[in-house]
């Protein structure tokens, strides 16, 4: 008699004689690479100044690229991913740089230019922004350091105007200030005959102007700004003014090109017991320069 044994519990099922299926290896995404490629051309264009617009040509361009790569089915999409985060940064990037560029471009043509002074019968001279040491000019037309105090003591500040006949340059204009009427009621009256009395309380006075233009090409006498500053801190514009200044007038010149130079009057109204400053900026964007009236 032949005996028959069970089979041991723990026996393992015989295997399979059909291999399990491996899942299909994903295809590179050409799309995305070439939207990656695309990317980083127009990051590194977006971060230089003059070649900004064929950064922001490129990076649209990657933008669009790496979302239909990421939408692929059955391809590899880091590529994708990382163009997509590279022209979003490199968009970022380059807006601000075209800020950067445009405030440096703004500041440069409105920012201000620097005034210098040459001090009547001294032959110093001083910028009107210069900082600790700028040189200031006594009674005795020598030259004295600033020190700490430059600031509230440079020549040409508020509290250390230049003299009557200093010649104030900028970028465009020379101006010098070649004399001041602080009693000049007769002299406007008898200028024009339509011209009234101050008002009162107030007294006119006449600030002769010589002009030179050393700017490119050509301007106008009509936009510098000359006014002036009161005691009390006000400041009175030419065209504050109803009654118009003797002849000739700083309005009359006109036109001026390169190396033109003309005299004219300016006139204020300002109170009668006055005894202010001049303040001239040598063009539009120039640092203003303050000229005693005494």
């Amino acid at each position: 008699m032949t005996t028959q044994y069970a089979p041991h519990p723990h026996t393992p099922p015989p295997h399979s004689q059909y291999p399990q299926s491996q899942p299909p290896k994903k295809q590179t995404n050409v799309i995305g690479v070439i939207a990656l490629i695309v990317g980083v051309i127009g990051f590194v264009f977006a971060c230089i100044p003059g070649a900004l617009i064929i950064g922001w040509i490129m990076l649209p361009i990657a933008f669009i690229l790496s979302l239909v790569g990421l939408f692929l089915p059955r391809k590899a999409k880091w590529s994708a991913i990382t163009a997509l985060i590279v022209s979003v940064v490199g968009t970022i990037v380059g807006v601000l740089v075209f800020f950067f560029v445009i405030v440096g471009a703004v500041d440069e043509s409105f920012g201000g230019s620097d005034s210098s002074v040459v001090e009547n019968d001294a032959a110093v001279t001083d910028e009107v922004d210069g900082g600790a040491g700028a040189s200031t000019v006594d009674d005795e037309g020598s030259e004295s350091s600033g020190g700490a105090d430059a600031a509230t003591s440079e020549a040409g500040s508020r509290e250390n105007p230049s003299a009557l006949g200093s010649t104030v340059t900028g970028d465009e204009w020379e101006i010098t200030v070649v004399d001041f009427n602080a009693e000049a009621d007769e002299e406007v009256l008898a200028g024009y005959d339509f011209n009234e009395p101050a008002a009162e309380g107030s007294k006119y006075v006449v600030a002769e102007v010589d002009v030179t233009y050393i700017g490119e090409g050509s301007s106008d006498p009509f936009l510098l700004d000359i006014s002036y500053l009161t005691d009390s801190g006000n400041v009175v514009e030419s065209y504050d003014t109803m009654a118009i200044a003797p002849e000739p007038t700083l309005n009359e010149i006109g036109e001026m090109y390169t190396g033109a130079s003309g005299t004219g009057n300016v006139v204020f109204e300002v109170p009668a017991d006055d005894e202010g400053l001049l303040r001239v900026a040598p063009g539009m964007i120039a640092d203003d320069v303050f000229i005693s009236t005494k």
